[in-house]
């Protein structure tokens, strides 16, 4: 845990590394970090963390790594009971989500997102916080469901919100992706 200008962050490293964004963070272990955390007492650690995070963090900017806030949020309001931050955080769970939906260039020419042609999102092997030789780059199974879990979560909590429209085109986009996962 790491106090800054922006408030608390969590941060893997020690010294400063050139792959990281502000404060030494990356996405990769967010939602890792969320769920781990679910137990702390003072919300403001994971609080500050998350909003950063999805603000100004690399989940708001550069998509370097793969990860899930919507998920991890839902997930821990369900141990706290404080629905309300992730209905606070509802516009920028759902501009993520979008964003990995229109993808976008990574390295190598590898388009990153999801792939209308075939209903999976793709992404490269080595950003996705699994193992890399497992697959190639492409349709990676973590990444696919990590984005179901964020649509289905995204869901629940416009639902919880009162935004009927928001709850029905996610649990749509879930469906979609959970059809074309098993496909």
């Amino acid at each position: 845990l790491k106090k800054t200008v922006d408030g608390w962050v969590v941060t893997e490293f020690l010294p400063d590394v050139s792959w990281a964004g502000r404060h030494n963070t990356i996405s990769c272990p967010l939602g890792h970090h969320l769920r781990e955390g679910r137990w702390l007492r003072d919300a403001s650690f994971l609080d500050d963390y998350t909003h950063f995070m999805v603000t100004q963090g690399s989940v708001n900017g550069p998509r370097a790594y793969a990860c899930w806030p919507a998920w991890a949020t839902l997930a821990r309001a369900k141990v706290t009971g404080d629905f309300g931050f992730a209905k606070r955080h509802l516009p920028e769970f759902r501009r993520n989500w979008e964003s990995w939906a229109t993808g976008w260039k990574l390295r190598n020419g590898v388009q990153a997102g999801l792939r209308a042609d075939r209903g999976l999102f793709d992404f490269i092997g080595d950003r996705e916080g699994t193992e890399y030789a497992l697959s190639k780059d492409g349709a990676r199974p973590m990444v696919n469901a990590a984005m179901w879990a964020e649509a289905t979560a995204i869901a629940k909590i416009a639902a919880d919100a009162g935004d009927t429209a928001a709850a029905e085109l996610f649990a749509q986009r879930a469906a979609q992706l959970e059809g074309s996962i098993g496909a």
